[in-house]
């Protein structure tokens, strides 16, 4: 087993990117033997530590005569060798056998994984020989014919041994003659190629006579461990006479030729002579024995005439120089030889064309279409083994796809990237190199490789059709909906399409995968889906997919399947109270079919009383108002309304329409107590926390949040003696009194509504403190005093009222009587009836708006709410029997006015009903006031029940209500408890009276019923 040695030196950057690594090797060492590390031995790792996990090492194989003797690991880049190396066999005859190649390293993009030339590392290997052959000479036995006559220390001349190995040591060191000492001795000659011959020496005179035959051993010896010897037999014949040797008349021929000398061209003579005569004398020529094999391929010798003629090429960038013996030897015997030298110089020509070695990374000549201009595809090496400007090289890539780039290393180049690439158009490409030396005339070579294009995903899936539209009709089942189709430009797997629906497409519908078919196996409304529209994907199955959507919009045509649509039944609209300006509102009546089937007309009640007020669309449902409606006056309006479609056949619907006028707040709080005429109250100082006193009486025309009334003691508490409730107006002591608070107090109470913008009337209150020895008497005079105007009160508005309703019913009865006598006069359907006006004074005295403004806010008329409806059967108006009309007519404010339409295409056989019947739990604020209605004279009543009747007086008769149903409209909550004045009061908060309230009757049970009759028409 050999031990080996491995010297490392490095040249840093012999050019901009070459870097030089020298090893030492001993041959004949074994297949995968350790050289080096790249890497490490080229300082790259240390350098580019952080980059080294991306670098990925190559032996460039073409252009590198001993590249295919190693191997690298790619990722580690150690290197070792390929093959058992035999210096002998790489390096012949060379004292030095050096084995040069060049590493390349390339640096992996991590996004792409593209690899790209980063750098050449030039090796160079010295392989060592090792004493592995044993020295030979030219033949093993040689026979030698010397003259008797042979002078003393005579030489006569024999080939010495060859050994393959070179250097101090392996070579031949030395020669050992057997038998030492006698006749013949052994003389080396040194040449100067460092190989070595020998001469016989004659030691003593030859007598043929006494011995005519000598044999003799030669060892040759070299300086090797183990050594090694090779021997020659030298056989020795002692002759006559041949006394001269051949003597040539140079003892070294030289000649310089050209490299392209043709063959059998006689290029050196090289000529010897000898003195001695006839075949002694006759001289012939010959290579000598120890001439390199490779000497006698190129060169040939004419025997006769020393002729030196070239046998095959002769090649400059191959051997510049070749040295060789010749031999001259003559015919005698024993023959005599000498030798001379020939040099022989190859002169160079341009007869090389450039050598053109492509290297292809790692994966082979391929790339991807996304790779990016300046992508390295290839590594470019030029030989042109000529020399000066024969061997100068300039190259280029023809066509414009691809281009050269110098990799600052002569001679090297880099094949790279010139324009994006396109797989769809072109999938490959013959990259062609040319290459043209500097001779004249110059010679020009060119090679190619095929470049493969590596498809990438970079087409989308193409629908034939962005958007695919189909029609169907409602209510009819359909399968099949339509089929998709799409494409891709890319190859294999990647233009492989699959079809899916996105994630919120109706369930309904499924698609085929492979076929884009899409079905649904459903019917459709178009009311609900009149336009479906949903997105189809389409994807290749790369890794990394790339998905494409198309549009699929279903088009469901229409039947007239629906009527016409009110938002709700009965339909609310609103419109506000008192305004100048128009307002407009809409039905919103819809149809959710389509065209005529969902277009329909609206058939509005033909009442003039209705169109007084509002102005109907029957194309848009608008609803417009004419003038300003009054809702204290009248609250609602309720009609009927009908949509028909103009579909076929055609469909219709109807709904109750109710117009609510909304308020806006135009009242201000009436306060009915505390007055003028009952506004004191008298409170024991002794009186606890808490104690009742009064309750602020006060209403509001208003409706809703602006009639609600929130109370206050705006002035006259400033001892903090009393304290109110802000919802119910309840007055009460607020802190514990002591006879220094007994003095009277002047309250001023504040009523506010609660609208947005707060309206505020005031009152006066009168609470007299009294010490704790007054309150008893005057309890008792006061409630003495209270009775006796309560009796005088009620017995007058008795008297007053029994005359009221005898001459009324005279009156009657005499109109009835007329009217019965003349023909029925037509009534007329579309008359509304209003109740009569009422005045409505304030009580209040101290209210802080002015008096004008008072008196017109009280004169507004009692509210009516109106209401319409028409019956398909006409009543004779003649017939006693039948109540056409009823009127109910009160001293209290009315609180609606109804009228039905049974049908609102039927206005001719209406009957109107107006009911102003009071209901028995009405309000006390809605009651005339005694006042009021003492001041009505016969006449006055007469006039508005005639107008009630709409002046049909002739057929007007009164007919008094059930007593049990007067005496319960009538029923007022009387307090005749207070703890404070112990008398019976005329409110229904248990206050005492003032003096002008019993002078006036207030007290009288009768000032507070309600009169009702019922008029029939």
């Amino acid at each position: 087993m050999f031990s080996f040695c491995v010297i490392i030196s490095s040249v840093s950057l012999v050019l901009a990117q070459e870097t030089l690594i020298t090893y030492n090797i001993l041959e004949e060492q074994g297949e995968l033997t350790y050289v080096g590390n790249v890497a490490r031995d080229s300082f790259l790792y240390q350098n580019y530590t952080e980059l080294f996990p991306q670098m990925k090492f190559q032996i460039l194989t073409q252009g590198n005569l001993f590249a295919s003797m190693f191997t690298i690991d790619e990722s580690a880049s150690t290197l070792r060798t390929g093959t058992k190396l035999d210096r002998e066999d790489i390096c012949p005859y060379e004292p030095k056998c050096v084995l040069n190649f060049n590493v390349a390293v390339y640096l992996k993009d991590l996004n792409t994984d593209v690899l790209d030339l980063f750098k050449i590392i030039k090796i160079q290997v010295f392989l060592d020989d090792i004493n592995d052959n044993t020295p030979e000479f030219p033949n093993s036995e040689i026979t030698m014919a010397i003259s008797e006559n042979s002078e003393v220390k005579k030489a006569y001349f024999t080939p010495g041994a060859f050994d393959l190995d070179t250097g101090a040591n392996n070579s031949v060191q030395k020669y050992v003659m057997d038998p030492q000492n006698e006749m013949f001795g052994l003389e080396l000659l040194r040449n100067l190629d460092g190989t070595s011959d020998l001469n016989i020496v004659v030691n003593y005179p030859l007598d043929r006579e006494s011995r005519s035959f000598y044999q003799l051993y030669i060892y040759a010896i070299d300086g090797g461990f183990p050594v090694r010897t090779g021997s020659v037999k030298i056989n020795i014949t002692i002759t006559d006479q041949n006394d001269n040797a051949p003597i040539f008349t140079k003892t070294q021929y030289g000649v310089t030729v050209e490299e392209n000398t043709p063959i059998n061209s006689t290029i050196l003579i090289v000529t010897a002579l000898d003195a001695d005569a006839d075949d002694n004398g006759n001289v012939s020529y010959r290579f000598s024995s120890r001439t390199p094999s490779k000497v006698k391929e190129c060169f040939n010798i004419d025997i006769t005439t020393g002729e030196i003629k070239v046998k095959s090429i002769l090649d400059y960038e191959d051997k510049k120089n070749w040295t060789f013996k010749v031999e001259a030897f003559d015919h005698g015997n024993p023959a005599k030889t000498s030798t001379c030298t020939v040099v022989v110089t190859i002169r160079d020509t341009n007869d090389n064309y450039p050598q053109i070695n492509i290297n292809l990374p790692p994966g082979g000549p391929k790339i991807s279409e996304a790779a990016d201009t300046g992508h390295f595809v290839a590594h470019l090496v030029v030989f042109d083994h000529d020399e000066g400007v024969n061997g100068e090289v300039k190259c280029k890539v023809l066509g414009d796809d691809f281009r050269l780039e110098d990799f600052k290393i002569e001679n090297n180049f880099k094949v790279v990237l010139n324009k994006p690439l396109d797989y769809e158009k072109q999938d490959s490409y013959e990259v062609t190199v040319e290459c043209e030396d500097g001779g004249s005339p110059p010679k020009k070579n060119e090679t190619s490789i095929s470049v493969k294009v590596e498809d990438k995903n970079d087409n989308y899936p193409e629908f034939l059709f962005d958007v695919y539209e189909q029609t169907f009709q409602e209510e009819v089942f359909q399968s099949i909906i339509v089929q998709v189709s799409a494409t891709d430009a890319d190859s294999g797997e990647l233009g492989k399409v699959t079809y899916g629906l996105q994630s919120n497409t109706d369930p309904r519908f499924k698609i085929n995968s492979k076929t884009g078919l899409i079905t649904a196996n459903s019917i459709f409304d178009r009311e609900v889906d009149p336009i479906i529209i949903f997105n189809v994907l389409a994807w290749d199955n790369a890794e990394e997919s790339l998905t494409s959507t198309a549009t699929v919009v279903i088009n469901v045509t229409d039947i007239n399947d629906n009527a016409p649509k009110f938002p709700s039944n009965p339909v609310e609209i609103y419109f506000l109270e008192e305004q100048q300006a128009m307002q407009t509102q809409n039905l919103n009546v819809t149809d959710p079919d389509f065209g005529p089937n969902g277009q329909f007309d609206l058939i509005f009640p033909k009442n003039n009383y209705l169109l007084e007020y509002f102005h109907f669309n029957a194309i848009t449902g608008e609803i417009k108002t004419l003038k300003p409606i009054d809702r204290e006056e009248i609250a609602y309006f309720k009609f009927m309304v009908k949509a028909v479609d103009r579909g076929i056949p055609q469909l219709t619907s109807t709904a109750e329409v109710i117009i609510h006028i909304s308020d806006s707040n135009d009242n201000i709080p009436a306060i009915t107590y505390p007055n003028n005429g009952n506004n004191t109250k008298f409170v024991p100082v002794t009186s606890p926390v808490g104690f009742y006193i009064a309750t602020v009486v006060a209403s509001d025309k208003d409706d809703g949040l602006n009639a609600q009334l929130l109370y206050f003691i705006d002035e006259g508490d400033d001892r903090e003696l009393f304290k109110i409730d802000v919802n119910t107006g309840i007055i009460s002591v607020g802190r514990e009194m002591t006879e220094k608070d007994a003095e009277k107090y002047k309250l001023q109470l504040a009523v506010r509504d609660n609208g947005t913008q707060q309206r505020t009337s005031y009152a006066t209150l009168h609470v007299v403190v009294q010490p704790a020895n007054e309150t008893s008497l005057m309890n008792v005079a006061e409630e003495n005093k209270q009775n006796i105007m309560l009796v005088a009160i009620f017995v007058a508005i008795t008297v007053f009222i029994s005359i009221a309703i005898i001459s009324s019913i005279f009156i009657l009865r005499y109109v009835d009587k007329r009217n019965r006598a003349r023909t029925p006069p037509k009534i007329n359907e579309n008359r509304f009836y209003d109740a009569p006006p009422r005045i409505d004074e304030s009580m209040s005295a101290t209210s802080s708006v002015s008096k004008d403004s008072d008196t017109e806010l009280l004169k507004k008329r009692a509210k009516k709410e109106v209401s319409f409806s028409i019956d398909e059967d006409y009543s004779d108006p003649g017939n006693n029997s039948t109540l056409t009309n009823v009127t109910s007519f009160s001293t209290v404010k009315p609180s609606y006015l109804s009228m039905d339409f049974k049908s609102p295409e039927d206005t001719q056989s209406s009957t109107w009903l107006c009911n102003n019947t009071m209901s028995s739990d009405m309000s006390k604020q809605d009651m005339y006031s005694e006042k009021e209605l003492s001041s009505l004279t016969h006449s006055q009543l007469q006039n508005g029940l005639h107008h009630i009747a709409g002046g049909n007086s002739d057929r007007l008769w009164l007919q008094p209500v059930r007593e049990e149903e007067s005496k319960h409209m009538m029923k007022r909550a009387d307090d005749n408890h207070s703890e404070t004045s112990h008398e019976t009061a005329t409110s229904d908060s248990g206050r005492g009276g003032s003096e002008e309230d019993i002078h006036s009757n207030r007290g009288h049970p009768l000032s507070d019923t309600a009169i009702l009759y019922q008029c029939y028409v």
